[in-house]
């Protein structure tokens, strides 16, 4: 990739619910997102049809990557440490796993390039807000 051209990986976690308003989302991205770069869709999943998957699929491409990271093992790890309810799925926490999933990503980097790159499509905020989440019984810290 030359100076101009950016791999740019993208998250989701979904479970069969979610997959027809991410169709939605990735026909945005992929329209909006300047032909320079190159999208890295990963899918955190547990569970997904067959029927999902393959239009999740459909959207690989020359400049689009798909691809099907299974959160089982890491799910299965804390799940008794997780408060999951009627109004929290489990996907809620897939995103706690990226980190170990995907070391070489770096998320500082991420964000300086997105806020400072004029051509982000993402104006520059007033602040940045950090927010615990607060649950039924009050906040559960995550630890390994």
């Amino acid at each position: 990739m030359n100076k101009t051209e950016e791999r740019i990986p993208i998250f989701f976690s979904v479970d069969d619910r979610f997959v027809p308003c991410l169709v939605v989302a990735l026909n945005s991205i992929v329209k909006n997102t300047n032909s320079r770069n190159t999208l890295e869709i990963h899918i955190l999943y547990t569970e997904l049809s067959q029927r999902s998957f393959d239009l999740l699929r459909e959207f690989q491409s020359k400049r689009v990557s798909v691809q099907f990271d299974d959160c089982s093992d890491y799910l299965r790890a804390i799940t008794d440490r997780l408060p999951i309810r009627d109004y929290y799925s489990k996907t809620t926490y897939y995103r706690l796993f990226i980190a170990d999933m995907f070391p070489e990503l770096d998320t500082i980097k991420y964000m300086e390039t997105l806020l400072t790159d004029d051509h982000s499509g993402v104006e520059k905020p007033a602040a940045i807000i950090i927010e615990t989440v607060q649950a039924e019984g009050g906040v559960h810290v995550f630890s390994n």
